[in-house]
């Protein structure tokens, strides 16, 4: 959330143009057993959105 605030000018301009695309990427150690449940906080969402940026996880195996 604050590097969003804090850079949202900055972020705007590089998002001006058509070939832009932007993802801010959460990566996850996934769990084998049971349910997983991942979310975003609502202002998070709007914030990267009203910036035009995506929002992704990643999700990688624990090594052993």
């Amino acid at each position: 959330m604050a590097f969003l605030s804090d850079h949202a000018a900055d972020l705007r301009r590089m998002m001006q143009t058509r070939e832009s695309a932007a993802t801010l990427d959460f990566a996850r150690e996934t769990r084998e057993e049971g349910f997983q449940y991942l979310a975003f906080p609502a202002l998070l969402v709007q914030r990267a959105g009203a910036l035009g940026i995506g929002l992704e996880i990643s999700l990688c195996q624990a090594q052993s």
